[in-house]
């Protein structure tokens, strides 16, 4: 039995781009966003002794009637495949502190993989170790640098539902009515 190389090359490429999680490492550099929250503008961080660049990051989209929000905090990109600390420092504060971060898997690439690739991509993620995130995801940061462990923090969902309120009470428009006594009322 002949088998077209057009199929094989189909076959081949199918197999190479099915896998969500080596995409988005493609995509981003093998590096994964760590969200800090609430942290002082002269934050300086550190990953394994290399100085980050603190960036603006989306970490949260919500829709409702063809209305996008999205909502952006500080963060870092670091590599998410190995375990480091990650260093804060705030000179204004005069606090430091050191935070352990671990490879923990990323449900978001499991469910892709399951619904686009059920066996190839979760295969091909388990073996590169890209179906991995960098664990904490959010930093208390004021917390970390008070010298709290991370089971005094608050839980990562809080810290996201946080920033998304701090986000919004910023970006609320205010309605300022005013009544002018010299206009009749109707």
């Amino acid at each position: 039995m002949k088998i077209p190389i057009t199929s094989i090359l189909i076959l081949a490429i199918s197999i190479a781009i099915t896998s969500c999680g080596t995409i988005a490492g493609a995509l981003t550099d093998g590096k994964r966003p760590v969200y800090l929250i609430d942290s002082p503008s002269d934050l300086e961080v550190t990953f394994g002794g290399e100085d980050q660049i603190i960036t603006s990051d989306l970490f949260a989209s919500s829709s409702l009637a063809n209305v996008t929000r999205d909502y952006y905090t500080a963060a870092v990109k670091i590599p998410y495949k190995n375990k480091g600390d990650l260093s804060l420092h705030s000179s204004d504060l005069g606090q430091s502190a050191k935070i352990e971060v671990e490879p923990k898997r990323l449900g978001a690439i499991f469910w892709g993989n399951l619904i686009f690739a059920p066996i190839v991509g979760h295969i091909i993620d388990g073996v590169t170790n890209n179906n991995k995130t960098a664990n904490p995801r959010y930093i208390d940061v004021p917390a970390a640098l008070a010298g709290k462990s991370k089971s005094e923090w608050r839980s990562q969902g809080k810290l996201k539902q946080h920033a998304k309120q701090k986000k919004q009470r910023k970006t609320q428009p205010k309605l300022i009515l005013t009544y002018n006594k010299s206009l009749p009322i109707i």
